[in-house]
């Protein structure tokens, strides 16, 4: 009941310390499942999980990250960020080599102004440039073939999105279509298939969402 597991994790807890064992913390209820969840992750280490029942109390050390094991992760993204980072497009864009980048946004943006701040700053510093504003809230294959061909009918070397999530996914896929010489894109879905380099691309997020302008993921 209610008033024995207090006494129960004491007992736990005195018991851990006679083995010479770290202190342990007590969880019981939704916690015991994410914890059986975490013991099947290859990089974890986890104690065995015992629940005691009634109270169905869990004993795990409070220093787990002296169980897991190392690992590495490179995301090498370059990331401008604070209050007039816009101001530095113009140069971003001249280190990647571009000199006719094509700008994707959407219709919204547009209406709103947004978009405007960025064209307004290559316009200052004189980059030539393709304006794509048609991307769709929920985007699709079609939208993405379409921006392939317009950029090489074009003659656009680069990509500058400014937007959310679908602005910037349609943009990572006309890239990777361009990148194995315009094929549709329908035919790349998977992971690891891609083997040439694809155009350069600076996106400018409007949105705080999931990261997509920093991965390789659409």
């Amino acid at each position: 009941d209610a008033q024995s597991r207090p006494r129960r994790a004491r007992v736990l807890h005195a018991r851990a310390q006679q083995h010479g064992r770290l202190p342990h913390l007590y969880v019981h209820g939704a916690a015991e499942a994410v914890l059986r969840m975490a013991r099947r992750v290859p990089h974890v280490r986890c104690p065995p999980v015992v629940p005691v029942r009634p109270a169905r109390l869990i004993a795990v050390p409070d220093r787990l990250e002296e169980h897991m094991q190392g690992f590495e992760f490179s995301c090498p993204t370059k990331i401008v960020c604070g209050a007039h980072a816009l101001d530095k497009l113009p140069d971003e864009v001249a280190d990647r080599g571009m000199k006719h980048p094509l700008v994707m946004t959407d219709a919204g943006l547009v209406k709103l102004g947004v978009a405007a701040k960025l064209t307004d700053v290559l316009d200052a510093a004189g980059v030539a440039y393709e304006v794509f504003d048609q991307v769709p809230p929920d985007s699709s294959m079609d939208v993405v073939n379409e921006v392939a061909h317009l950029f090489t009918a074009r003659g656009c070397d680069g990509f500058v999105a400014i937007g959310g999530g679908s602005v910037i996914d349609t943009t990572k896929g006309a890239a990777a279509s361009l990148a194995c010489e315009g094929v549709d894109f329908a035919t790349l879905q998977g992971s690891e298939i891609l083997h040439a380099d694809l155009p350069p691309f600076i996106a400018v997020p409007t949105t705080a969402g999931t990261g997509s302008e920093v991965t390789l993921v659409a």
